[in-house]
């Protein structure tokens, strides 16, 4: 800042030392202006790099003590585990162990029973015990390679704490003539769901529900199925499938954005970007104007974006215009979409998945609709500054900076924006505005022109 001051200065003793005429200088100020203001919010961008740099450092620090104190439960729990591992062995030593075999055999009496039990009954409704769900606390022992299990007494000290929590289930099986009208449901993952439904029809049974689910397999392939595979069902029964679909990604409007902004936003999508290619424009250079992708299609994750960026353009000695006809003018329309389609179809993720075809746009005129319309920034030179506001309000854009200026024209009144009038608008770019004050009487020499900053609210000082 100290420099610019410097320049501000040297150009005052400039002006009056060489008498420069009053659009030279203006011109020249205006200039020092812009570059006062680029460097002010190169200044908050490296204010915020800073900020994030302290709260990565806290974060690392944070982690750290985390680790420490992980550390030291690690090393309760292991201690822990020793204890344990020492009384149980103790326990093991102590205890009389029942087999599993007589364990289950205890169950399986106990459910025939029930059953006898229930038959004796003298209730006209016949009812019949097929399976029973045991939930069981016991301590385990191994025997060699056999799994003992020490059932609690009653005058046992042991928690229920320390004792092990088994749920299983005992289920009578029916005789094999029961089977007589079953089948076994073949096994259909991996397939596709056309072979799948043969193959269902050719071991004796009829496809059921098929429901999609995002996979990272081939579309269409089968992925589980219900009965499950060598299940036994009956002739004829329905088998549920869920079979893959394709994993899509939104493609993001990247018209009017910066070239890295829009690289930016490409990489948080999930997709990559494709052939940059530019163009002269009459827009700010470094803009996006065209993309290969229409916005708000679904493509596959990691699919390529050609961009079409804009560059100045070059000066050139004025020849006769020539009038473009209908037919030339769709000749080079169709040119255009075919070089955009083939950028994007060569920058497509290689995968034995089939490519979707999605619509190229060719120019920032035809947007895919409202929702992707291009937004320019509208003309503000002119307005009062309230009015001047409440335009940009209405059209969503933010307002940057508001600077003072001495001028001959009524107070208040914009004399100039950033960006200037029909660019496209930058949802991350503000517009700033100046602002006359016209404290000046028709005929009064121009004074320094030092524009007065408000805070960037929008609103002015």
């Amino acid at each position: 800042m100290e420099n610019i001051k410097e320049l501000r200065t040297n150009l005052e003793n400039y002006k009056k030392s060489r008498g420069t005429d009053v659009r030279t200088y203006t011109n020249i100020l205006n200039d020092l202006n812009k570059v006062e203001l680029e460097f002010e919010s190169r200044e908050k961008e490296i204010a915020l790099y800073r900020e994030k740099s302290d709260t990565y450092l806290k974060d690392s620090l944070l982690l750290k003590q985390e680790k420490e104190v992980l550390s030291a439960q690690v090393g309760r729990l292991a201690k822990e585990k020793s204890e344990l591992e020492t009384r149980l062995a103790v326990m093991q030593r102590e205890r009389p162990a029942l087999s599993s075999e007589n364990l289950i055999g205890t169950f399986k009496t106990s459910l025939a029973e029930m059953n006898l039990g229930l038959k004796k009954a003298p209730e006209r409704t016949k009812y019949h015990v097929s399976s029973m769900n045991v939930k069981l606390r016991t301590n385990l022992a191994f025997e060699g390679t056999e799994l003992k299990f020490q059932m609690p007494k009653a005058d046992d000290i042991i928690p229920p704490g320390n004792l092990s929590e088994i749920e299983f289930t005992v289920q009578e099986l029916p005789d094999k003539t029961a089977f007589s009208g079953y089948r076994e449901v073949p096994d259909l993952a991996g397939l596709s769901l056309e072979t799948a439904k043969n193959r269902l029809e050719e071991a004796g049974f009829s496809p059921g529900e098929v429901l999609e689910k995002e996979s990272g397999a081939p579309q269409g392939t089968v992925l589980t199925q219900l009965p499950s595979a060598y299940a036994l069902a009956e002739a004829k029964a329905p088998v549920d499938l869920v079979i893959s679909r394709f994993s899509s990604v939104k493609v993001p409007n990247l018209l009017g954005l910066e070239l890295e902004s829009a690289e930016e936003v490409i990489d948080k999508s999930g997709l990559r970007t494709g052939p940059i290619r530019k163009q002269a424009a009459d827009v700010k250079p470094g803009i996006v104007i065209a993309q290969s992708l229409r916005p708000g299609t679904d493509v596959e994750p990691g699919s390529g974006i050609g961009l079409v960026v804009s560059v100045e353009k070059t000066v050139s000695p004025v020849k006769e215009p020539v009038k473009e006809t209908e037919k030339d003018s769709s000749s080079l329309r169709e040119k255009t979409e075919k070089e955009m389609k083939r950028a994007g179809e060569d920058t497509q993720a290689p995968s034995p998945r089939p490519i979707r075809k999605v619509p190229v746009i060719s120019r920032v005129e035809t947007p895919a609709g409202p929702e992707q319309s291009v937004k320019k920034v509208p003309k503000l030179v002119g307005l009062p500054v309230k009015k001047a506001l409440e335009v940009l309000e209405k059209e969503g854009i933010k307002v940057g900076k508001v600077s003072e200026i001495n001028s001959r024209v009524a107070p208040e009144t914009v004399m100039g924006q950033s960006p200037k009038a029909e660019t496209i608008a930058n949802p991350k770019i503000p517009v700033d505005l100046v602002v006359s004050k016209g404290s000046l009487r028709p005929g009064a020499p121009l004074p320094s022109l030092r524009p007065k900053v408000s805070s960037g609210s929008g609103h002015l000082s």
